[in-house]
């Protein structure tokens, strides 16, 4: 009893270690620095049914001004408001624009057509891909933009910071942390280009649009429902370096108000994660 009592001791030391020496690791963008001439973005946003978010998340883009950028906003067949919303604000804004879903083709998985759309209209050599769940602050482009000019990566994701209103999210959502700071050597990950140290958040990930010509883009993922895995992995196969940063002070988001779209959420995400048969068994184990 006394050697499974320190076994399992063992196993839970591990996380809690490497997220200790995670948190010196695991930090914001840096806050100055001049943007170049060359550093305009694209901000693509897929939406389905989004008429209670998009305005918010649109302002909150269109109010960061010191980055040169556009927008589009790909609808998804949606069945509400929501491109009447974003042509509204068009309007207004004539860095905004709106594409309309041809219809979703086969083998293809509606949020990354929807994101290969966006990156064949975008004009800027930056992308940024976020979801339209999230609110940016004023800074968030320009912090992003020095955040991948200091570590030349070809793909860098922002956590942003998870809003946790019911007892639900605040049950299941720190669960994202717990994995990523307490199982991914962020240390590591930076000096090493192996698929198997991917890590990203598909709420926001930034790339520069040559080198995501050249990895193929969303068609290498085309069929997943886990970009945030997925993406970055074939970046690292390719040959490109990726990074993931703390972006709790760059953007905000709620990602289920309801806890039947938590719990449809949360097991979209472990299906390409770590339900998996030959994976589950061990993490279950670990984590137990």
């Amino acid at each position: 009893m006394m050697l499974l009592s320190l076994l399992l001791f063992v196993l839970a030391l591990v996380p809690f270690v490497v997220t200790v020496r995670n948190l010196f690791h695991f930090r914001s963008p840096p806050t100055r620095g001049r943007i170049r001439p060359g550093e305009k973005i694209s901000v693509l946003i897929p939406a389905r049914n989004e008429a209670g978010r998009i305005e918010h998340c649109l302002r909150s883009v269109l109010a960061n001004t010191e980055v040169p950028l556009e927008v589009w906003v790909f609808d998804d067949e949606s069945e509400d408001a929501t491109a009447e919303q974003v042509s509204q604000i068009a309007r207004h804004d004539k860095r905004l624009g709106l594409l309309r879903s041809p219809g979703l083709p086969p083998g293809w998985n509606g949020k990354q057509f929807g994101c290969h759309c966006l990156a064949l209209a975008a004009q800027n050599p930056l992308l940024l891909f976020i979801d339209a769940d999230v609110c940016l602050s004023p800074d968030a482009l320009f912090r992003s933009v020095l955040q991948k000019r200091q570590t030349n990566a070809g793909l860098i994701s922002v956590v942003p910071h998870q809003k946790t209103v019911t007892l639900g999210e605040r049950c299941f959502l720190p669960l994202l942390h717990f994995f990523l700071l307490g199982f991914l050597p962020l240390w590591r990950m930076r000096r090493s280009l192996h698929p198997s140290y991917a890590a990203g958040c598909g709420q926001f990930m930034l790339v520069d649009k040559a080198t995501y010509d050249r990895v193929g883009g969303h068609t290498t993922i085309a069929q997943s429902l886990h970009d945030g895995l997925k993406l970055p992995r074939a970046f690292r196969q390719a040959g490109y370096a990726t990074d993931i940063v703390d972006g709790t002070t760059l953007a905000s988001c709620r990602m289920y108000s309801k806890t039947t779209d938590l719990l449809n959420g949360m097991m979209k995400n472990a299906t390409e994660g770590f339900a998996r048969f030959g994976v589950l068994p061990w993490i279950t184990l670990l984590l137990g």
